[in-house]
């Protein structure tokens, strides 16, 4: 018995550390509907993106590298989402970001075809916003590549920005996916 009173408090001790360490327990609710409407994106910016591809043989993301640095367009970076350097406060951050980039992005789109996109960029951003504040996770400040509209010297550089933003955007909500998934394994 008395070795058992030696071991307790440490015991009790170990515990508690382990508790205070173990991640927020996330919203499943959250976890699945943005699940959803990550996908949701994906799907109208491949749509799009494709829509792209078959009017003006814009096709490839690669071919495109030039005029990716002429427009100053840069990939979103989701680093703190990955499993082994995953951080709920950077990782959370990292997204918000990167849907305050598209968001703004997206105004470069062509008008009547991306409207739907453009509000359920703005949808998910509040979503995972209000998501922060319910959890009270402090958004870290990642700084967005200082994107700003891009400015086209010419239709076919308009055509290639929009077809690169819908790429990088397709992309981006795949990883998005991921991280979400990584959250409600957690």
């Amino acid at each position: 018995m008395p070795r058992l009173a030696a071991v307790l408090p440490l015991l009790c001790l170990c515990l508690g550390v382990g508790v205070l360490a173990a991640p927020l327990p996330g919203n499943p609710e959250f976890l699945q509907n943005n699940l959803e409407f990550s996908r949701k994106i994906a799907s109208e910016a491949e749509e799009l993106r494709d829509m792209m591809c078959e009017r003006h043989r814009l096709c490839k993301a690669e071919e495109l590298t030039l005029i990716r640095e002429q427009l100053g367009l840069h990939v979103t970076s989701l680093d703190q989402c990955h499993s082994d350097t995953f951080s709920l406060e950077g990782c959370f951050s990292q997204v918000r970001s990167g849907l305050r980039d598209f968001r703004s992005l997206a105004l470069t789109l062509p008008a009547g075809t991306a409207l739907t996109l453009r509000m359920d960029i703005g949808d998910l951003l509040t979503n995972v916003q209000e998501e922060m504040e319910s959890r009270g996770i402090n958004p870290l400040n990642y700084p967005s590549h200082g994107v700003t509209v891009p400015k086209y010297p010419s239709t076919f550089h308009e055509q290639a920005g929009a077809f690169l933003i819908l790429s990088d955007l397709q992309n981006f909500m795949r990883r998005v996916q991921r991280a979400l998934t990584l959250l409600q394994r957690m």
